[in-house]
């Protein structure tokens, strides 16, 4: 139970030390609005995806042809 203690004791005392750090990381400027470029399509992805999880599966899958002596 000590240990606990001394580890919500560290916790603690972090916490203390960077709570003066929050308040300017907090006051920050907003992000920039974006600025709409090209948009590209999802399929491609999908299809190497596709093909690679494909892939695994069938590797997986493969029949090991183990002969007696590996009993």
């Amino acid at each position: 139970m000590t240990r606990f203690r001394g580890v919500l004791l560290a916790a603690g005392i972090l916490a203390a030390l960077a709570a003066p750090l929050a308040p300017p990381a907090m006051a920050q400027d907003a992000p920039p609005p974006p600025t709409g470029g090209r948009s590209y399509s999802p399929l491609p992805g999908y299809g190497i995806l596709l093909v690679l999880g494909g892939m695994v599966i069938a590797v997986s899958l493969w029949s090991s042809k183990r002969s007696h002596q590996d009993l």
